[in-house]
């Protein structure tokens, strides 16, 4: 005989489980919304108005933006360049967006944990130095820290260590092997930067990687590379 009791007590049990995964994706997908909206509503005041970059970024603040995957130093790097960059941002402002949702798509928690107190005020402190063309800079930043790197106005990040990669626009991910890496337009580079960006040059950045994970940078470009002064040790 079927012991009723129990059966009530199994289907209460499944009520209120299923009543709270329906609670979670619905405060999951509320702060998806809350995170994709601003950047939503950026896009298409841009789309509008190319002009209103700047008092986008101003409403926006770098610390809109998440420390995790270096996208508030990114942002704040680009609050810094005052030349020919609305499409870089537009285009930084769609990959961010992607981004969310491929991180929504995967159920990681939207929920950011608490930037320490020196993550939180990074954007303030962010300044950007150019290389010396032809000349081989050390990154002394440890591994895991991602680090801005203009390419003229296009940025990218970076990270050392045992997992080095760089990402470049459209959200590409390239892990960085050891030895030299050449970024750039031309097909031929190991790293080839969209056309449509033209003022990456043809050849614009070597990279090294060392056996022990550590980067060397060389600009090899006629519009300039920029990096953070951090990143060179002079922060």
């Amino acid at each position: 005989m079927v012991d009723q009791r129990h059966d009530s007590a199994a289907m209460t049990t499944l009520i209120t489980d299923a009543r709270g995964a329906v609670g979670a994706v619905g405060a999951r997908s509320e702060r998806v919304a809350r995170e994709t909206e601003p950047v939503e509503s950026a896009l298409a005041r841009l789309a509008a108005d190319p002009t209103a970059v700047d008092q986008l970024l101003r409403e926006l603040g770098t610390d809109f933006f998440p420390v995790e995957g270096g996208w508030r130093r990114l942002f704040a790097a680009l609050t810094l360049r005052r030349d020919e960059r609305t499409d870089v941002v537009r285009l930084a402002l769609e990959d961010y967006l992607a981004w969310l949702r491929r991180r929504a798509a995967r159920g990681r928690p939207e929920a950011a944990p608490a930037p320490s107190d020196e993550a939180a005020g990074e954007s303030a402190s962010l300044e950007m130095v150019r290389l010396r063309r032809g000349e081989t800079v050390p990154i002394t930043l440890g591994p895991g820290d991602f680090f801005v790197c203009l390419l003229a106005t296009v940025p990218a990040r970076l990270r050392a260590g045992d997992a080095a990669v760089m990402i470049v626009p459209g959200g590409r991910v390239y892990p960085l092997a050891p030895g030299r890496t050449h970024v750039g337009r031309a097909h031929d580079n190991q790293i080839a930067i969209d056309a449509r960006y033209s003022d990456v040059s043809r050849r614009h950045l070597a990279v090294d990687r060392t056996p022990g994970g550590r980067l060397r940078l060389t600009d090899l470009s006629s519009r300039g590379t920029w990096v953070e002064l951090r990143a060179v040790g002079r922060g």
